[in-house]
């Protein structure tokens, strides 16, 4: 069982990370994926790369909510040329505002890519989602603090530190971004889930209150 594992960082060269790994008891290591390439690389020539090294990974698909659908074609390319049958797919609303409308429209791509990843034998475990404009100063300002939302584990691959790595994941593409801050919004009654925000840094809590869902708080962290 996978227990603990690292983010593949892109300035680095593959073959640094996997040392990297190694050295440190990384027993997998999550690889980006954006619409620039996988790490800022050609695609087809870092594939190549990850399979030659044949060390434990993940694909880790930073994608706006409007390029997903297009994706996922060459996300498939990749994951078979890998012989991979997982997928962590981390969308980024920044090219509309997130509003109940974009919510549901995530929601329709997602059970579209879910339909399509299965007709591939491929699983989506996880995925995180960044906002850019939530409509409410807690939680978002602009060029300063952005909004984790979604972060989503499939409950078989819970307790693998996958939750864990999906977190720095979205800390270091945010501080890619130039943000300062980042907040969430936790369920009081959602301990593990509050636990684990805490180990990551997210100790300030800015607002306590209560939707139909019950209580829940709205936490802070620095990220830079």
């Amino acid at each position: 069982m996978i227990e603990i594992g690292c983010l593949a960082r892109y300035f680095n060269s593959y073959e640094h990370e996997v040392t990297f790994a190694r050295e440190n008891g990384f027993q997998l290591l999550q690889i980006w994926y954006d619409k620039y390439g996988i790490q800022n690389q050609d695609v087809k020539e870092q594939t190549n790369t990850i399979k030659q090294y044949n060390y434990p990974a993940i694909i880790h698909a930073v994608l706006d909510i409007n390029m997903i659908e297009e994706h996922i074609p060459n996300l498939i390319k990749v994951l078979k040329t890998l012989e991979h049958k997982e997928l962590i797919i981390h969308p980024v609303c920044k090219s509309e505002p997130i509003t109940e409308t974009t919510i549901y429209k995530l929601a329709d791509i997602v059970k579209a890519t879910l339909v399509v990843l299965a007709n591939e034998s491929i699983t989506l475990i996880g995925e995180g989602s960044l906002v850019f404009n939530r409509g409410d100063s807690d939680y978002t300002i602009p060029d300063k603090r952005i909004y984790l939302s979604r972060m989503i584990v499939k409950a078989e691959y819970r307790n693998r530190g996958i939750g864990g790595v999906i977190i720095d994941f979205l800390i270091d593409y945010a501080k890619r971004l130039g943000y300062e801050e980042m907040s969430l919004g936790v369920d009081t009654n959602n301990l593990n889930a509050w636990h684990l925000y805490e180990k990551k840094g997210f100790t300030n809590v800015i607002f306590k209150g209560e939707d139909e869902d019950g209580e829940y708080v709205k936490l802070l962290r620095k990220i830079i």
